[in-house]
């Protein structure tokens, strides 16, 4: 039960830091296109 955890977890962790690589690169491309707007 303890390695299933262990691995459920580390899925867990893995989906976060993909999720967050997503919303930080869309983000990034979002503030470009409203500075661009604002000029």
């Amino acid at each position: 039960m303890e390695i299933e955890n262990g691995k459920n977890l580390d899925h867990v962790i893995i989906n976060a830091i993909g999720i967050n690589k997503v919303d930080t690169s869309a983000l990034h491309a979002l503030k470009e296109l409203t500075d661009e707007y604002q000029r």
